[in-house]
C-alpha cells in the first residue's frame, strides 16, 4: 500500500488497521494502490478506524466479486476533497476504454458543465488552474493515469478499464439506474430501446462512431451530448436536439451538417465544439448559432468554402472561450471588421485565432484587450511584409501565448532578437513555408518551448545562431523542449554551433536536411529522458561527433524513417 513508512510508523494502530485494509483489497494490486493513496499522510487513529469501518461494512454486503471491488475502489472516490472532484472524476468514465484524453479539453468541459465556477465569478485562467489542480489530486489518487503523449507531447491523461467501470456504477446510482449515462458499448441497444428509456440519459458519449443518430425527442435530462465519428457521417436528426432542453455541454467531431435547425433552442447551452466536414446550408447554422445567449466555450473548425459570418460573435453576449481555425473572413477588410467584433465581446477570456491579411494582423497586434486574451496565434498565407521586431516585442505582451504556428508567410522582415523579447508561456511552435526566415533565435526566451516543428523553409541555416555568452545559457536554451523536428530544411547547418543540455528532450525528428552534419549533443544526453532519435539512414551514418563516443552512445536511439 502507498500509505508511507512514516505513516506507519506513527501509531502501532495504523499498522495494524493497514493491514487490515490490505487484506480487505485481496491482494489486487489497483485496489491495494488506490486505497493507500487514499490514506496516505493520515496520522489520526480516529479517522483510520472510520475508515476501515466503511471499507469493511459496504464490501462485504456486495453481491459479487466484481462489485465487491468497486466498493474498495470506491473508497478512494469517498475521500476525494469535495463534490466538484467527484464530479470532474466520474466525467472521466464519459472516454472509453484506453481512451488518451487531453487534460485541456476536459477541463474546458468541465467549465461548461458549471463544475468548476459554483457561484459564477471565477475567471476562466482561475478555472483552468483549478481544473488542472483536480487532475493532479485524481491522479495522485490513482483514479486517473498519466499518458505519454508522444504524438504533439500535450498533457494527457487515461483512467484504468476498472476504475472507468467503478466510475460508471457510482454514476449510475450503483447500477440501479442503468440508462443514466450512455457510452460507446451502450449506443446499439439504447438506440433501439423504446422512447421511454430516453428520459433517463443525462449524458450520451459515443466515441469513434460509426452511426449518426439524433433522433430521439425525449430528452429532457440530457446535459451531455459528445459525438465523433470515425468518417465524416451526414447528421440529419438536429432538429429534434431542441427537446433536450437541459443541454449543456454538446460535441459533435468529423460530422457533415445537412441541416442545423434545432441548435438554436438550446437555451442553457454552455460549451459547443463543432469539427465539420460538410455544411449544406451554412446560413441555417450561423442564424441558430446566434440564438445561444448563454454559451460561454465554442470551438469551431470549418472546411470548404464556408466562413464565420461578420455579427456573430458579437450575438454571443457570455462568450469567454473562442477557437477557430480554417475561413474565419474571405478579405483584409472583413478580417479587420471581424478582429473588432472580438475586441468588442465584453466577457471573452481566451482566444485561439487564425490570422490571413496584414489588415487583420496589424489590427490584431494594436488591440490590448485581444492581447491579453490570446492562447494560441495562427498567421497563414499573408502576402505582405511582416515586421518582424514589431511582432516579436507584441508577442512579449501576449501573456497567455502557447501556441504559435506561422505557414506560408511570405516577406517577414528581420526575426532578429530583442532583450525586450520574453515568450514566457509560449508552449508550442510549428513554422512551415516560411522562405524569409533565416534563424530561430528569438526562441531563447521561450523557457516553456515543449515542442518545436519547423518544415519547409529554405533560407533557415542555424535554429539558434549566436555564441553562448553567459555562463549558464547552455542550460537555459531549450530548457523544456521535449519534441524538435525538422523536415525539409536543405540549407540547415546547425541547431546550434555549442552542445546543449536538453535536460527534457524525449524525441527528435530530421529528414531531408542533408546539411545538418552535426547534433548539438553529447553523451550526457543519452542518460537524460531521450527515448528516439528518427531520421534517415545516410543522414545518420554520415552525421559527425565531437565526442567520439557519442554515436555509440545514441546509436540503439536511433530509428530509421
Amino acid at each position: 500500500m502507498k500509505v508511507g513508512e512514516e505513516t506507519l510508523k506513527s501509531n502501532p494502530v495504523i499498522r495494524n488497521i493497514a493491514q487490515e485494509m490490505a487484506r480487505e483489497c485481496k491482494g489486487l494490486p489497483l485496489a491495494l494502490s488506490v486505497v493507500g493513496s487514499a490514506m496516505a499522510g493520515v496520522k489520526s487513529v480516529e479517522a483510520w478506524e472510520h475508515s476501515i469501518n466503511n471499507l469493511t461494512t459496504s464490501s462485504w454486503t456486495a453481491s459479487s466479486l466484481g462489485i465487491k471491488v468497486f466498493f474498495v475502489l470506491k473508497f478512494s472516490y469517498d475521500r476525494l476533497p469535495d463534490e466538484t472532484h467527484k464530479k470532474c472524476f466520474l466525467y472521466c468514465a464519459l472516454y472509453p476504454e484506453d481512451y488518451m484524453i487531453l487534460g485541456y479539453n476536459l477541463i474546458e468541459k468541465w467549465i461548461g458543465e458549471g463544475f468548476l465556477d459554483i457561484d459564477g465569478m471565477k475567471s476562466v485562467h482561475d478555472m483552468h488552474c483549478h481544473g488542472w489542480s483536480i487532475i493532479e489530486k485524481l491522479k495522485l489518487s490513482c483514479l486517473l493515469e498519466n499518458v505519454d503523449n508522444d504524438i504533439d507531447f500535450v498533457p494527457s491523461i487515461k483512467m484504468h478499464d476498472v476504475i472507468r467501470d467503478m466510475a460508471l456504477w457510482i454514476a449510475r446510482d450503483q447500477d440501479r439506474n442503468k440508462k443514466k449515462i450512455v457510452v460507446q458499448e451502450d449506443a446499439r441497444a439504447i438506440s433501439q430501446a423504446n422512447v421511454e428509456n430516453w428520459k433517463m440519459v443525462e449524458r450520451i458519449s459515443i466515441l469513434n462512431g460509426v452511426e449518426s443518430w439524433i433522433q430521439s425527442k425525449s430528452w429532457t435530462s440530457l446535459r451531455t451530448l459528445l459525438l465523433e465519428f470515425k468518417s465524416d457521417c451526414a447528421i440529419n436528426g438536429l432538429q429534434n436536439i431542441q427537446y433536450a432542453s437541459q443541454l449543456k455541454v454538446l460535441e459533435l467531431k468529423n460530422v457533415k451538417i445537412v441541416s442545423a435547425e434545432g441548435i438554436g433552442g438550446l437555451n442553457l447551452l454552455a460549451y459547443l465544439s463543432l469539427e465539420v466536414t460538410t455544411l449544406t446550408n451554412a446560413s441555417d447554422l450561423w442564424r441558430e448559432l446566434k440564438n445561444l445567449k448563454n454559451l460561454k466555450v465554442f470551438h469551431l473548425v470549418l472546411c470548404d468554402d464556408n466562413v464565420i459570418p461578420l455579427r456573430l460573435i458579437s450575438n454571443l453576449p457570455q462568450l469567454k472561450m473562442f477557437s477557430c481555425y480554417l475561413n474565419i473572413v474571405q478579405d483584409g477588410r472583413e478580417e479587420e471588421e471581424f478582429v473588432e467584433e472580438l475586441e468588442c465581446s465584453s466577457n471573452l477570456e481566451v482566444l485561439w485565432v487564425e490570422i490571413t491579411t496584414d489588415s487583420g494582423l496589424n489590427k490584431l497586434l494594436k488591440s490590448a484587450k485581444l492581447l491579453s486574451c490570446i492562447y494560441g496565434l495562427y498567421l497563414r498565407d499573408i502576402d505582405a511584409q511582416v515586421n518582424g521586431p514589431l511582432l516579436l516585442a507584441t508577442m512579449s505582451k501576449m501573456k497567455h501565448l502557447e501556441y504559435l504556428k506561422l505557414h506560408r508567410l511570405k516577406n517577414v522582415i528581420d526575426l532578429s532578437v530583442r532583450d525586450t523579447c520574453h515568450l514566457s508561456t509560449l508552449q508550442n511552435v510549428l513554422i512551415s513555408n516560411c522562405d524569409t526566415i533565416h534563424h530561430l533565435t528569438w526562441l531563447k526566451y521561450a523557457p516553456l518551448l515543449r515542442r518545436l516543428d519547423v518544415q519547409s523553409c529554405i533560407s533557415i541555416e542555424e535554429v539558434i545562431k549566436g555564441e553562448i555568452i553567459l555562463k549558464d545559457e547552455k542550460d537555459t536554451i531549450f530548457l523544456s523542449l521535449e519534441l524538435l523536428e525538422l523536415h525539409r530544411l536543405p540549407n540547415l547547418r546547425s541547431i546550434h554551433e555549442r552542445v546543449l543540455s536538453f535536460p527534457s528532450l524525449r524525441s527528435i525528428f530530421v529528414s531531408d536536411c542533408e546539411n545538418l552534419k552535426k547534433l548539438p549533443f553529447d553523451s550526457n544526453l543519452a542518460e537524460a529522458k531521450l527515448r528516439r532519435i528518427w531520421g534517415g539512414q545516410e543522414w545518420w551514418d554520415n552525421l559527425e561527433w565531437d565526442d567520439p563516443t557519442a554515436k555509440a552512445t545514441f546509436h540503439s536511439k536511433f530509428r530509421p524513417l
